[in-house]
């Protein structure tokens, strides 16, 4: 009887000791998150500056700083409530609900930037756009539902650990464990979208000096990482949410969010400089370099729209409009300066 007692309060204690080492590395992924989101926010708070704040509204400033603030506040706010000392079961009850409700549809936001930057690598192909717009749909429905299953009868604790005030979930549904697979399987077209875009580009363009200098060719190579890592984080996401009582749920959907809003906020503000600035950007085509003859021809030739979304003021002069190379192989052709969406697929002005 002794050796079964000893043998119980011996499992108990490494049980113990396993959710206090996975609350600790919880609470230090919550961190790093919200690091990540305010480091780049400081070094990138001068283009900010420059490329949203000291320009007129629009779509799109609308759509940035949704994400760059409101995902500033859910970091901040994930960090400070893992950390928290003093925890009601009620607050849990709610703090999950947020979690869940509010991180998705700051994933869905992001998402749809996503798409629309894979319409406009595509050459504004509807085809393109109708396909990644239903299956967009039908991921937000997917979760959703997920979601509202799984709420029925949900319970958290936040006392279940002596002396360790933390929201821990005492009764989850089946299906809640699931709630990363559509995220991941949406995120996984638009990767293999992105690849096979950037792949055919480059072959097309291997012996054209031109071309595989050209803007699109520069940014697919500065977005490829960030397309990898948070395809990697909603892996992780779904797999360690797949997994029963691993107790290292927060762990991956801090680096979820906190990815998908800097890559989401880089994005637009590279697309914003490119636009504004012209050519000084190193994602940017050299229109001034000499080989870029072609380019600048396409450039000179091409009519010019007046922009009155992002309309410039008389002593604000506008950068060169920027080409890629049009060739036989390579037919379709790229303004990052004036990129508008067709009035009638998508009323979008970058």
């Amino acid at each position: 009887m002794a050796n079964s007692t000893g043998f119980g309060d011996q499992d108990l204690l490494d049980l113990l000791y396993t959710e206090v080492r996975d609350i600790r590395l919880s609470r230090y992924a919550a961190f790093v998150g919200a690091t990540i989101v305010l480091y780049d926010y400081l070094i990138c708070v001068d283009q900010e500056v420059n490329l949203v704040w000291r320009k007129q509204w629009s779509i799109v400033k609308g759509v940035f700083l949704w994400h760059r603030y409101l995902g500033i506040c859910a970091v901040v706010f994930q960090a400070a409530v893992l950390s928290l000392t003093d925890v009601t079961n009620e607050f849990c009850s709610f703090w999950f609900r947020w979690e869940t409700w509010g991180y998705s549809t700051i994933i869905f936001t992001s998402e749809l930037v996503l798409l629309l930057w894979i319409y406009v690598v595509y050459n504004k192909n509807r085809y393109i756009l109708a396909i990644t717009s239903f299956l967009f749909l039908l991921e937000v429905v997917t979760v959703v539902t997920i979601l509202a299953t799984s709420f029925k009868n949900f319970h958290a604790e936040a006392h279940l650990i002596p002396g360790i005030p933390f929201c821990l979930a005492t009764h989850e549904p089946t299906t809640f464990e699931l709630l990363w697979i559509p995220i991941l399987a949406y995120d996984s077209i638009l990767l293999v979208l992105f690849l096979y875009k950037g792949v055919q580009s480059h072959i097309l363009t291997y012996h054209d000096r031109l071309a595989s200098n050209s803007l699109l060719d520069i940014i697919y190579k500065y977005s490829l990482s960030n397309f990898v890592a948070i395809f990697a984080s909603y892996l992780a996401s779904a797999v360690i949410w797949l997994v029963p009582n691993t107790g290292l749920d927060y762990i991956p959907v801090a680096f979820s969010l906190s990815l998908s809003l800097t890559n989401c906020t880089r994005l637009l503000l590279n697309i914003r400089q490119a636009y504004y600035q012209g050519t000084d950007d190193p994602v940017r085509l050299n229109v001034r370099d000499p080989q870029q003859t072609q380019a600048s021809t396409l450039r000179d030739s091409a009519p010019h729209y007046e922009d009155d979304d992002e309309a410039f003021s008389p002593t604000e002069p506008r950068a060169p409009s920027i080409y890629a190379a049009e060739t036989d192989r390579h037919v379709w052709q790229y303004e990052l300066r004036e990129m508008r969406a067709d009035p009638d697929v998508i009323g979008l002005a970058l």
